[in-house]
């Protein structure tokens, strides 16, 4: 049998229960309305004929009144008709008595009947006169006695309908009860009876259940199959996958082990440390080198801020997986110069943070934290920064005498030159400044990275700044066919604390280049803005745009966007960069190619006016 059906077999008590409420209903509505009509239909029978009765009386008397006036009436004839009507009606009233003193009442009635019938007939054979009034007189009287009756017969059937009506009242009340009683009972064992029906046919699902709930926790559990229905179908099923889960999950846990080993093996071969964190920043796993490297840890388990790492590692590490935990993506640096030192035991190590989030399938599980050790390279880098500043500063001398001597020659101070001597000494001096900028530039730079870049911290009017950068190229911009234009409206009043000569370099390199590729008849713009407590500045030009994938690494020294002209030497966002960091803020570019670029930089601890 299906399980459909055994759970519709369960309701067949309910079902049963309430047929059975509905013809009792039927039944007892039924008796009750024939019971009233019984009840109450003799009654209503001699009330209907004690009226007509009481008509006959009444028309009888009448004519006789009318009689005595000098009329011409049939009194006779009318007597005997009237006579038959009356003397029918009491026949039925006295063939089915309904109340106590009813006969008594209807002999009275009916000896009054006749003795006013007798009156009656005296008085149609009296002579008229005297002896006709006392005849009629006898009669009214008779006929006053007759009424009366009729009226006492009448009272009694009318008092005995009201009674009735009210005990089928109170009956129906009481039959009201019985049925609501009766209903309340009937359903109740229903329901209970289809309640234990339906757990008993429930009882294989509620085994089911448990042991779905026992082989999540990993026990391969069998439950029995005790029919053919649906439910032993399913627990057939049930069983051959419990079956089939513990042979997969015993296969997984191996190849789980495997992994695990795997993974930790590999990460044990890296030759940095390796830092395994999970969604709340407790510490997973670290690698072997990044136990050797930082001696005795505590637990895993522990969060990373509650452990002893050295130097100021631990308030970086918070940093960084606060940006991870947050959902801001990966912590990947730009440069070198994130590169923390470290105080271990084999002296000052120099560490590069590289950190991921790992993703799960409720969103972040945890992140893992590679520390890169970048000593050798800082070093290399240094070396390589000593020799370019060593080398810069070398040509500095002979620059400035080379210079100095195609400026003589170029004005005549040794003599007179013709054409083609001046073009050569002008192209010769345009070199040399361009190489003198190159120079200046990897000073600049090479002070920066080497920290002997001393900065001149002091209160620098936005307005003033942006206003000296634009009068310093607005002319440069007009002979070349240009437009600098200064967003004088827009620009924020107020001070920020920085090394205002270096910030007009920034400006200038930003405004030369937006100048040099925004080509003739090219649009620069020149504005700023207040966001919040930081300040943020920003060169737009309408120039052919830089793709996206060149725009992190336009701001790397010497390189040069592919494809798009110029003679710039690939060092000036670099050196605007290192000065913008410098002043702890950010530069960077928007831009789409063929829609211009948008060059911004912002400082921190703007003070608006």
């Amino acid at each position: 049998m299906r399980l459909q059906t055994k759970l519709i077999g369960s309701q067949l008590p309910l079902v049963v229960a309430l047929f059975a409420i509905g013809f009792l209903g039927m039944m007892t509505v039924g008796h009750l309305g024939q019971y009233a009509s019984g009840l109450l239909h003799d009654n209503f029978v001699d009330v209907i004929a004690l009226q007509e009765m009481d008509d006959v009386v009444e028309r009888l008397h009448a004519s006789s009144l009318m009689r005595l006036t000098g009329r011409e009436i049939d009194l006779v004839g009318q007597k005997r008709t009237l006579k038959e009507v009356f003397d029918r009606e009491m026949a039925d009233v006295a063939h089915h008595p309904t109340e106590s003193g009813e006969v008594e009442l209807l002999a009275r009635l009916r000896t009054s009947w006749n003795d006013y019938l007798s009156d009656l007939d005296r008085f149609v054979e009296a002579a008229p006169g005297t002896e006709k009034n006392s005849a009629f007189d006898r009669m009214e009287a008779r006929f006053d006695t007759l009424k009366q009756l009729l009226e006492e017969v009448v009272t009694l059937n009318r008092h005995a309908m009201v009674e009735k009506s009210d005990n089928v009242h109170r009956m129906a009340e009481r039959l009201e009860i019985l049925m609501s009683v009766s209903t309340f009972l009937a359903i109740l064992s229903a329901l209970l009876l289809s309640l234990l029906l339906v757990r008993w046919l429930l009882r294989p699902l509620s085994i089911l259940t448990l042991a779905v709930q026992r082989v999540g926790q990993g026990d391969p559990v069998r439950v029995p199959v005790g029919s053919n229905d649906e439910v032993g179908l399913l627990s057939r099923e049930f069983n051959l996958m419990s079956s089939q889960l513990h042979r997969l999950r015993q296969d997984s846990l191996q190849e789980l082990h495997q992994a695990q080993q795997t993974a930790r093996a590999t990460i044990d071969s890296l030759p940095d440390p390796v830092l395994v964190v999970d969604g709340e920043g407790r510490l997973l796993a670290i690698n072997r080198v990044g136990r050797e490297l930082f001696g005795t840890l505590p637990e895993p388990g522990r969060t990373v801020r509650e452990m002893a790492w050295p130097g100021s590692l631990t308030g970086y590490l918070v940093q960084v997986l606060a940006h991870l935990l947050s959902g801001k993506g990966a912590w990947l640096p730009t440069s070198f110069n994130e590169a923390i030192p470290l105080p271990l035991e084999s002296g000052t190590t120099w560490f590069l943070i590289r950190a991921v989030p790992l993703l799960g399938d409720q969103g972040l599980a945890g992140a893992t934290l590679v520390l890169q050790d970048v000593s050798r390279m800082r070093r290399f880098m240094e070396l390589r920064n000593d020799l370019v500043a060593t080398v810069a500063h070398e040509l500095r001398t002979p620059l400035t005498s080379l210079h100095m001597a195609i400026h003589l020659c170029h004005h005549g101070s040794v003599g007179e030159l013709n054409d083609t001597q001046t073009q050569l000494l002008e192209g010769a001096g345009e070199d040399c400044q361009r190489l003198q900028t190159i120079v200046d530039d990897l000073l600049d730079i090479s002070r920066i990275e080497s920290g002997k870049w001393l900065m001149k911290r002091e209160p620098v009017n936005i307005r003033e700044l942006l206003e000296v950068a634009w009068q310093r190229l607005a002319d440069l911009a007009h002979n070349q066919g240009m437009e600098l234009i200064l967003q004088r409206s827009a620009l924020p009043a107020g001070e920020v604390l920085a090394d205002g000569e270096r910030l007009g370099l920034v400006l200038t390199n930003l405004i030369s280049n937006a100048l040099r590729y925004s080509g003739s008849g090219g649009q620069v713009t020149l504005g700023a803005r207040c966001e919040g407590s930081r300040l943020l500045v920003e060169v737009s030009d309408s120039g052919p745009g830089i793709p996206e994938e060149f725009q992190q690494r336009i701001f790397d020294k010497f390189f040069r966007v592919p494809g798009i002209g110029g003679s710039g030497s690939g060092l000036g966002l670099s050196v605007c960069r290192e000065i913008v960091e410098a002043h702890g803020g950010q530069i960077g570019v928007d831009s789409k190619p063929g829609q211009g670029s948008r060059f911004w930089f912002s400082l921190p601890g703007f003070d608006a006016h």
